[in-house]
């Protein structure tokens, strides 16, 4: 079996083999949920509102509030196409919170899309900063190194 850690920082897949951990075949990449976060973090900034936040939240409190919007409206869609046409949604606890109407569609199928293509997001998005590399391998491409790792 293979055990998928999505982290803040770094996502791993561990394979289990007959019921032992197979530490050689242990694949890591530098993505997780911080990379999300800090990609809708951008997504505010971009729209010119940071000086006016600023006044009213903490650059932590408009982080938490970030946190809790992926985590209730991020996703996963079923093709580019469908990512690109995700429809928008209101973002009801954010657009209060901030006083300012917020409605993301593409944004938060973005979120979905970094863990299968993580050359959309890098080092200016991690958990760990600038010196972090560049991930390389989204999901399926994770697990299938860590499969093809492990004893026939």
């Amino acid at each position: 079996g293979l055990v998928l850690d999505i982290g803040l920082g770094l996502t791993r897949v561990t394979p289990v083999v007959h019921g032992e951990v197979y530490p050689d075949a242990v694949c890591s990449e530098w993505y997780g949920g911080a990379n999300c976060t800090n990609f809708l973090l951008d997504e505010l900034w971009s729209h010119g509102e940071l000086p006016r936040i600023q006044n009213m939240l903490s650059r932590f409190q408009v982080m938490m509030l970030i946190k809790q919007t992926k985590e209730e409206h991020g996703l996963v869609a079923g093709s580019a196409e469908t990512a690109a046409n995700a429809a928008p949604v209101q973002i009801t606890l954010l657009s209060d919170a901030l006083g300012l109407p917020l409605r993301w569609g593409q944004e938060l199928a973005f979120v979905g899309e970094l863990f299968f293509s993580p050359t959309l997001t890098g080092p200016h998005h991690s958990y760990f900063g600038m010196n972090s590399p560049q991930a390389r391998l989204g999901l399926p491409k994770l697990v299938q190194q860590a499969l093809e790792a492990c004893p026939a």
